[in-house]
This record gives structure tokens, C-alpha cells and sequence, in this order.
């Protein structure tokens, strides 16, 4: 079916991170797609308008150039209702998998498609940080637009995210919250870890190449998968960095590496079923626990 979709001028992409290869929307900009971890990244970071649909909607988009005016490319319907503050908690030596937890939390706590602000986070976040807090949402929950106030393009302040509207509900994040969902996340009984794996959302060159650098002549025990688009993964075998994860004994793949579960796979898993991953992404953990 590739052949005729490519005869109607698709582009085969196959990544959840198209803006990591040049499809990257503008403030402001209607957007029509599928896929809850590319709607709620071009609305929240990027500050696009992109509603929560299905892929019928964007085919039919796709189609006639037009996408029904509701949701959340209403610009009134683009304030939080919900505010999320991190309170008593240093984040100063967070990484990947602690935004991924955050936002698991919060968008558990957001019912439906309310937009919700969080607040007491740095200004200066990586895109990356960003990134793990808020693709972590919907995957708990059903949040499809998120401020991340002094970040994101329309939360340069909290009055700006929430239409200096009082908020309908208060979330409070603190250690108790991040200790218990960190808990809930992590499913296997013991510490012993088969398969490791990065690319829900998938990678960008950035944690490819701190992945390279932990690896960098070194053997692994276990497997260990990175999925990554094909641009993304072309810009690392130039980098060197692919070469030094392979010899390491690390794979790469475009799909999916959570749904599409690589771990049944005999050039990853060998002979085994896999009975264990560990993962930096909330998504992923989540996925995997469901689908294996």
C-alpha cells in the first residue's frame, strides 16, 4: 500500500517525531494528525494548533485541505483550566526519566482533554526535558496541550497560559507524588534487567550521543534497542556515534521500539522471550507493561 500513498504525495516518514526532521510547525499554525505524542508536542512546545483526532480526520485533511474548526484550534479553548505546581522538590539533577514521571502523574490527575500550566520549572528547560514532561501526559491521561509556564510559547507567564482565569483545579507535586509514581511505573519484582531501551518518543541526536558516550569501548550483557527515525539515525552513523553503540552490541530501529515490541525478535532477544526492560520513558514503561 506504501507505493500509492507515495503516488498521492505522502511522505513516509514512520517517526513520532516528525519535527525532529525538518516537518516542524510554526506558533499559531493548524495542524491535522494522529498520534497522541506528536499532537500534544506541536501544541504545547511549539504552540501549533492541533486538536485530539483521529487519523480519519487528518486523511480526509490530508484530502480537501480543511480540518473542522473545534477543540483546540479555538484559541479560547487553549487556556488551562488545571494547574500543576512542583513544590519541595529540587530538580536541579533531573533527567529524561523524571519529566517522563511528572508528566505521567500530571496527566493522570487532568481529567479529559483539559488543558492544564505547570509551574516550578526552570525557564531555561531543554527541549528534551520539555519533551519527557509533556509526551508523558496522555499516555496516563487524556492532556493534548500543556503550558509550561515561562517555556512554551503561549505560557510566558501563568496569567498568559490560563487567560488570567482561576484555575478549576490545583495539582501539587511533591516528593510523595513523584516516589509513588515512580513506583507505579517501575512493574518488574527484581533488579535484573534483559533489554534496554530509548526511542519512545524517538531519540534525538542528543541522547544518541550521550548513549554513544557511556558506551564508547565498552561490551553490553543485554540488549539493548534505539529507535530513531531514518534521518535521525543517518546523522548518527555520520556522528560515529551508531558505529560505537553497535560495537557496544546495541541495535537500531525505525519503529516503534515500544508498541512494536523489538524484544521477540531473534537478532535482538536471541533465543529468550523478554521478561524485563528498563526504559527512560514514562511512555515506553507504560507501553511495554501492556503490549508484552
Amino acid at each position: 500500500p506504501f507505493k500509492r500513498y507515495l503516488e498521492l504525495g505522502w511522505l513516509r516518514t514512520e517517526t513520532c517525531a516528525e519535527y525532529l526532521i525538518g516537518i516542524t510547525p510554526r506558533k499559531g499554525d493548524i495542524v491535522s494528525m494522529g498520534g497522541s505524542c506528536m499532537q500534544v508536542t506541536n501544541n504545547s512546545l511549539f504552540g501549533a494548533k492541533v486538536d485530539r483526532m483521529g487519523i480519519l480526520i487528518s486523511l480526509a485533511a490530508a484530502v480537501c485541505g480543511r480540518t473542522p474548526l473545534m477543540g483546540l484550534l479555538l484559541s479560547e479553548n487553549r487556556f488551562a483550566s488545571h494547574l500543576a505546581g512542583i513544590e519541595g522538590l529540587d530538580v536541579s539533577d533531573w533527567g529524561i526519566p523524571h519529566y517522563h514521571c511528572l508528566g505521567y502523574y500530571i496527566g493522570d490527575q487532568v481529567p479529559g482533554f483539559k488543558p492544564v500550566a505547570v509551574t516550578g520549572l526552570p525557564s531555561n528547560l531543554p527541549f528534551d526535558f520539555a519533551r519527557a514532561l509533556v509526551v508523558s501526559m496522555p499516555t496516563s491521561g487524556a492532556v493534548t496541550l500543556a503550558h509550561i509556564v515561562g517555556t512554551t510559547p503561549e505560557a510566558p507567564t501563568l496569567e498568559a497560559a490560563s487567560g488570567s482565569k482561576k484555575p478549576e483545579n490545583v495539582i501539587k507535586v511533591g516528593k510523595k507524588e513523584m516516589t509513588e509514581t515512580w513506583e507505579r511505573l517501575n512493574v518488574w519484582d527484581n533488579d535484573i534487567v534483559e533489554h534496554v531501551a530509548f526511542g519512545c518518543p524517538h531519540t534525538t541526536i542528543d541522547e544518541i550521543g550521550r548513549v554513544a558516550e557511556l558506551l564508547e569501548g565498552k561490551k553490553i550483557k543485554t540488549s539493548l534497542l534505539i529507535g530513531a527515525s531514518a534521518p535521525v539515525e543517518t546523522l548518527a552513523r555520520r556522528q560515529g556515534f551508531a558505529d560505537i553503540i553497535e560495537k557496544a552490541g546495541g541495535h537500531f530501529q525505525c519503529v516503534c521500539p515500544s508498541i512494536n515490541n523489538p524484544f521477540t525478535r531473534p537478532d535482538i532477544a536471541g533465543d529468550k522471550q523478554a521478561k524485563s526492560a528498563a526504559t527512560n520513558s514514562a511512555r515506553s514503561a507504560h507501553y511495554l507493561a501492556t503490549v508484552s
